[in-house]
């Protein structure tokens, strides 16, 4: 990987600035054998150490971030690009358009690798229309749609829609929460579905708008292990996970501020102590 081969140059160039020059012979006076270069030399290295600490978690969280966009292809979903659905269409029996969202007059889609909460307004627009969700509802048809494995369209996911609700003389009771589950290999979808939860069921009739939400969730190849870097895109409820460049940043400024802290707690506090000790020791 990228990462592999980077890393090890990153490394001896970052320890070589950390060394710092070379050391002269020290001058001036002695407490106990130290010189009070060598003092002034451990408080330089301490600085150094805790401005090092802090590039290597940059640079090892960057390098990362490059193996994991490239290591999929040109041809592969990168995180935050859109995927959309494609669906049979009802009345023609061909591909097309998957549902559009009233509130923006677009397709539904969804982001890629970043787990959200999705919001679609679905319009049932004509009678027509109603009595196709009718059938959904009472299982004699399905709403069959397909995503693109990846960005080259020759490949598909099988991708239902389900329709949960209550079918009543004049109008209709359907479920408006689904949970959005996909699975990734190296930035290919090779799984997809969405469930109802027994949520609120919302009153529809022609003309209505039924407001489908819910989470998406992204796991990694055939697992249920969060896919790396999907944190949270948008928040409007729900929780996600922390993504391992954000941890390996934040792991890294600790470890530079703890190191900075005790350079700074020698410089005021425990040098000019040992200088006061020394002069009254002469």
């Amino acid at each position: 990987s990228i990462s592999a081969r980077c890393r090890s140059r990153v490394v001896t160039l970052l320890s070589k600035a950390a060394l710092g020059p070379p050391r002269t012979k020290a001058k001036g006076g002695t407490c106990g054998g130290v010189t009070m270069a060598a003092t002034r030399h451990h408080a330089a290295a301490w600085a150094r150490a805790a401005v090092v600490s802090l590039l290597m978690g940059v640079c090892d969280a960057a390098l990362k971030d490059i193996d994991r966009k490239v290591s999929g292809g040109a041809d592969t979903f990168k995180f935050g690009e859109t995927v959309k659905l494609e669906c049979v269409d009802w009345e023609s029996g061909a591909w097309g358009k998957g549902p559009i969202c009233k509130e923006t007059g677009e397709e539904f889609a969804i982001t890629f690798g970043y787990n959200n909460f999705v919001y679609c307004g679905m319009e049932i627009k004509d009678q027509k229309f109603y009595e196709h969700l009718v059938k959904i509802i009472k299982m004699e048809k399905t709403w069959q749609c397909r995503i693109p494995m990846n960005k080259r369209k020759d490949f598909y996911v099988p991708f239902t829609i389900p329709v949960w609700g209550v079918v009543e003389p004049d109008h209709v009771h359907i479920d408006n929460h689904l949970n959005y589950v996909l699975h990734v290999d190296k930035g290919n979808i090779v799984a997809a579905t969405a469930y109802p939860v027994h949520d609120r069921f919302q009153f529809g009739k022609p003309g209505s708008l039924i407001s489908m939400h819910g989470p998406v969730r992204f796991f990694n190849q055939g697992s249920y292990q969060a896919l790396a870097g999907s944190g949270v895109a948008s928040v409007t409820g729900g929780e996600g996970s922390c993504s391992p460049t954000v941890a390996i940043a934040l792991c890294s400024l600790t470890s530079a501020m703890t190191l900075f802290g005790a350079a700074l707690i020698y410089q005021r506090r425990l040098k000019p102590r040992l200088i006061k000790k020394c002069l009254k020791d002469k």
